[in-house]
């Protein structure tokens, strides 16, 4: 009796306490605190960049200008490479025609039919490609006198 009376007093106390135990609750230290050295410096302050909005328009018509006149370059070049391509054929088919006859008539007629046909459409593509130049260098002279009436118009700002 004496050993139950002897376990109930010193083993009910630790049920109790392990029944109601509440473990403190872990919080990291500051930063500042582990490592101080890296958090005393100053930090140096920030420099707010202003940008604009938007151009003005003297810019924009410059850049619309400078993009038309890259456009026309390309333009022009592809006119010469369709140009340079269309004197081969022509050259070409006057090769093919002026070749004496050979035993394979039907082979040659062919031949300078399909050279007559690929002239044709070189040509077509050549005056597509003339129309879009003549219309992009209308542009570029439109954008140069925006840019000459840009330059003497004056905005508030």
């Amino acid at each position: 009796m004496k050993l139950h009376l002897f376990i109930l007093i010193i083993v009910f106390p630790l049920f109790v306490t392990a029944q109601n135990f509440n473990p403190p609750k872990y919080t990291p230290p500051m930063q500042n605190e582990m490592f101080p050295w890296m958090y005393d410096r100053a930090k140096p302050q920030k420099v707010e960049i202003v940008k604009p909005y938007s151009r003005n328009s003297v810019e924009n018509a410059e850049a619309k200008l400078a993009k038309e006149e890259r456009k026309l370059k390309k333009l022009g070049n592809k006119v010469w490479d369709i140009e340079a391509d269309l004197k081969i054929k022509i050259k070409n088919l006057q090769s093919l025609e002026n070749t004496p006859q050979n035993g394979n008539d039907s082979n040659r007629q062919k031949n300078i039919e399909k050279c007559k046909k690929e002239i044709t459409e070189s040509q077509d593509k050549l005056n597509n490609a003339k129309i879009e130049l003549e219309l992009s260098s209308k542009r570029a002279e439109e954008l140069e006198k925006a840019v000459e009436d840009a330059k003497f118009t004056r905005t508030e700002y």
